[in-house]
């Protein structure tokens, strides 16, 4: 498994999937998240260096 810290959070957004095809286009890897997890997924730009797209929901503190 791929940890997702220290990468850098690329987050905040309401659809994975959407953001997903961005980075994909720009020219990112997916590392994890092939079983597409609800909260986040990892990935690597074009020189390897791993980020995280995370939800919104990921950022609020559960109660």
């Amino acid at each position: 498994m791929t940890p997702c810290h220290p990468s850098p959070h690329l987050g905040g957004t309401s659809d994975l999937d959407v953001a997903e095809a961005k980075v994909l286009d720009l020219g990112a890897t997916l590392l994890e998240g092939s079983d597409k997890p609800i909260s986040y997924r990892v990935y690597a730009d074009s020189v390897g260096h791993p980020f995280c797209l995370i939800t919104r929901e990921s950022l609020t503190p559960s109660k």
